[in-house]
């Protein structure tokens, strides 16, 4: 879990509260997407993640940083992007995703 060591080395890091497994698999269901295991354990552990200037999406109440909808609110924006694939972060700036 290369992500979850990212986050754990960072002194300044915000979460924002686990996730069970039914609300992750409930979150694919509704993106009809498979999340990375990586992506999972992210998700389980920490929910949301903020750190070094990065606003990582995650299962939330903040329309900004749940995955699903800001997903599925970039889909719409952009039909040519691969309907597999899901928002990691968005910067908000000059229109960039990270998929």
């Amino acid at each position: 879990m290369r992500l979850i060591n990212i986050i754990e080395s960072k002194t300044n890091v915000t979460t924002f509260s686990a996730n069970s497994k039914e609300k992750i698999q409930q979150a694919e269901v509704a993106l009809n997407v498979k999340f990375a295991d990586e992506y999972v354990g992210y998700i389980e552990k920490y929910g949301i993640a903020i750190f070094d200037g990065h606003e990582l999406t995650g299962l939330c109440d903040g329309k900004r940083l749940d995955v699903v909808q800001i997903t599925k609110e970039q889909r719409e924006l952009d039909p040519f992007v691969p309907y597999d694939w899901y928002v990691v972060e968005c910067l908000d700036i000059d229109g960039i995703v990270i998929w």
